[in-house]
């Protein structure tokens, strides 16, 4: 079995050291089940060739297979991390696109002549950048007016 580089262990340690701690332990307690498994006189004894590799898996290995479950881990935690902030981002995105629309609606204006779609984009990103979204050179004198007050209120409303 290969093993990650030490210099990969020793960072993913010490970003997870409880992630490793905990995976070191579940590797003990798989140990510990297998060997009730394997043992006949267990109420949990049944037949299992994973267990039977592990139970005869070195220390080292183990440690090995320990590895690769913090890693698979890692990247499982990044995607996830990732997809919430791109979900985020789309729904505030689509969220202040409808805002815009209804906007339009009301005032019978194009949407597009309401707000520019590059600062709904930046604001989507970072909602919490009006300020100083107000002053990029997008954005006219009379938006910033007159819907600076209402854009504000309903970023502040969005989850």
């Amino acid at each position: 079995m290969r093993q990650l580089g030490i210099d990969i262990l020793n960072k993913l340690k010490k970003d997870f050291p409880s992630e490793i701690e905990v995976l070191e332990k579940g590797m003990d307690v798989l140990v510990m089940s297998g060997e009730l498994l394997k043992d006949p006189s267990s109420p949990y004894h049944k037949s299992s060739h994973a267990l039977d590799d592990l139970l005869k898996a070195s220390a080292e290995e183990r440690r090995s297979i320990t590895q690769i479950m913090l890693l698979i881990h890692s990247i499982e935690t990044l995607k996830a991390s990732r997809l919430l902030l791109l979900t985020g981002y789309i729904g505030r995105l689509g969220r202040l696109k409808g805002w815009r629309v209804s906007l339009g609606t009301t005032l019978s204006l194009d949407p597009s002549l309401l707000w520019p779609t590059s600062s709904l984009e930046r604001l989507a990103e970072a909602p919490d950048t009006l300020s100083s979204e107000l002053t990029s050179a997008g954005i006219r004198r009379w938006q910033r007016d007159r819907f600076a007050a209402v854009l504000g209120a309903y970023l502040e409303s969005l989850p």
